[in-house]
C-alpha cells in the first residue's frame, strides 16, 4: 500500500551501519540515534574514509568505528 513503511526492530540485535563516507558524521550520528530508540545492542559504523575529527566523535556514541583509511588534516 502507498505511504506503507515496515517497523524495523533491533532489539537486543548488533547494527552495523554503514555509509559511503564520512566527513562530519552528523548523518552518521542521526542513524546511531535511530538504532538506539529501536533497541540496537550494539552499533557498529562502517565506511570507507572516515574524517579524523568525525571517527573521535562518533565512536562515543558507538560500540566501533571501522574505516578503511582515515586522512590527515
Amino acid at each position: 500500500a502507498a505511504g506503507y513503511v515496515e517497523q524495523l526492530e533491533f532489539n537486543n540485535k548488533r547494527v552495523i551501519i554503514v555509509d559511503d563516507g564520512v566527513a562530519t558524521g552528523m548523518t552518521v550520528l542521526a542513524s546511531i540515534e535511530s538504532a538506539k530508540t529501536l533497541g540496537a545492542a550494539e552499533i557498529i559504523v562502517a565506511a570507507p574514509v572516515v574524517a579524523p575529527q568525525a571517527k573521535d566523535m562518533i565512536a562515543a556514541y558507538c560500540d566501533e568505528v571501522v574505516a578503511v583509511e582515515e586522512p590527515y588534516n
